[in-house]
């Protein structure tokens, strides 16, 4: 639902709080205390709280806003307005997080096997995912810049059953279900679909964003060659080639060993609106699928 025309988008959470987005100029920006990132992560290690005000105005990072949203009641904030500023914004510019080596530029779209390459690319490096990750535009370096994408339904039943369905004991009980639950009031597997088709395009967490959004700008692909996770082998045999040297994906299994049979069969049952919400990931997925 658009608010104004100063507005990319609004909505308003099942915990009470609102949300507005914006992509404007900051001297354009609604006069509210300004919540930076640095606070952001104050907030999050709770050691710190946000001004005191109904309102705030928070800077997004890689839907860093959401986890604010989710415990802003409990400081008696009522709306969140979120900026993304137009130079850092994915959406406007070509920047993108990569992984680099020798040559190879890997833009990850996560639940694509990110955790299966970044491996394979630390082991051929020798170096940490933090020494070989940058922000850059992949357009702008001379190599091999691929990427790897997967059928929407499969990588949200993937990104679902990871992000919340892990024990109590797991990091993402602590940093996605409970973040969700406290957003949503209910997570179910209908619940945070309909959450991520709400949120404008740029303002996404990494893990659910469209994959079509993150490897395109306008209609321009930011990579030589988009791999479905289908081809992980060929993947693996065109990157020894490229550097003189044998290479092995290893398979990632994670997900496929949640055993939650009711969540699967909601997720299921969910399958057209997956289709629906992620429509444009569908033709790209399939368009790759019928070109091999």
């Amino acid at each position: 639902m658009l608010a104004n025309d100063s507005t990319l988008g609004s909505l308003n959470l099942p915990n009470g709080t609102a949300i507005h987005f914006y992509d404007l100029p900051q001297h354009s920006l609604p006069d509210l205390p300004l919540f930076t990132l640095a606070d952001q992560r104050a907030f999050q290690q709770k050691h710190g709280a946000p001004p005191p005000s109904g309102e705030i105005l928070i800077m997004n990072s890689r839907g860093s806003w959401i986890q604010v949203a989710a415990y802003a009641q409990s400081f008696g904030i009522t709306a969140l307005h979120v900026w993304q500023p137009p130079r850092n914004s994915e959406v406007l510019t070509p920047m993108r997080r990569v992984v680099r080596y020798n040559g190879l530029t890997y833009v990850p779209n996560y639940k694509c096997g990110y955790t299966s390459i970044t491996v394979m690319m630390r082991d051929i490096s020798g170096l940490s995912l933090r020494e070989i990750s940058a922000q850059s535009d992949p357009r702008q370096v001379e190599g091999f810049s691929f990427s790897v994408v997967r059928h929407p339904i499969n990588r949200f039943r993937s990104f679902y059953l990871d992000k919340f369905c892990r024990g109590s004991g797991h990091h993402n009980h602590r940093d996605w279900l409970a973040v969700y639950q406290a957003l949503l009031c209910e997570v179910t597997p209908a619940s945070v679909l309909q959450f991520v088709s709400s949120v404008p395009t740029g303002f996404e967490d990494p893990h659910w964003r469209s994959m079509r959004s993150n490897l395109f700008y306008g209609d321009r692909p930011l990579v030589d060659r988009i791999y479905t996770t289908s081809e992980i082998e060929q993947l693996a045999t065109e990157i020894s080639g490229y550097l003189g040297q044998k290479v092995a994906i290893p398979r990632a299994l994670a997900t496929e060993r949640i055993e939650a049979p009711q969540i699967r069969e909601q997720l299921a049952a969910l399958a057209p609106k997956i289709m629906e919400t992620y429509a444009e990931d569908v033709v790209l997925v399939e368009g790759l699928a019928k070109s091999f």
